[in-house]
């Protein structure tokens, strides 16, 4: 329907509605959105396994530390070769509780648990994410409920469940894991 009213035209005060034979063409993703799109791939799938790495070597709250410092001096650079401003004090303060709660505490429970949990143990659990953020919009009311998403979300946990159960035997704390 939102084709046939983009392809409406008006001839003579009647609305001439396009064939889908007439419909433009559409071609794939432009490559500055694909090389984004792997970019995101290979950065979020290798984090994890960098992350293990590194509390090994630090400690986990230093490690996070420096990692974010690093980054945000990037941003910094980013900010002053683009000439951008910093914004409002209300977006800095809003920001700033943002970026404390979103990635701050997020990371925090993240490199505890990867002290003793396996780096694919722990991706497995962050690919979970969108189950909990689905259940979570039907209990908002954004989503409606499926018996087909529920059924996709109890394989998921199943699958999960299989895994964990012989992570929890081979020495990884159910703390560590309930960090992740």
């Amino acid at each position: 329907m939102g084709f046939a009213r983009r392809a409406a035209g008006s001839i003579g005060g009647v609305a001439e509605i396009a064939s889908p034979d007439s419909a433009p063409q559409e071609s794939g993703p432009d490559r500055l959105t694909l090389g984004a799109w792997v970019t995101a791939i290979l950065l979020g799938g290798g984090n994890a396994v960098g992350v293990r790495f590194t509390v090994f070597e630090l400690d986990p709250f230093w490690s996070a530390s420096l990692r974010f410092f690093a980054a945000g001096l990037i941003f910094v650079a980013f900010m002053v070769v683009l000439r951008k401003p910093l914004g409002s004090r209300a977006s800095l303060i809003g920001a700033t509780l943002y970026g404390i709660v979103g990635f701050g505490a997020q990371f925090a429970f993240l490199y505890y648990g990867l002290r003793e949990t396996p780096a694919g143990t722990s991706q497995v659990l962050i690919a979970l994410v969108p189950l909990a953020t689905f259940g979570l919009a039907i209990v908002h009311g954004l989503e409606r409920f499926r018996w087909r998403g529920l059924a996709g979300a109890v394989l998921a946990l199943v699958g999960v469940a299989v895994i964990f159960a012989d992570q929890l035997s081979a020495q990884v704390s159910l703390v560590a894991l309930l960090a992740i």
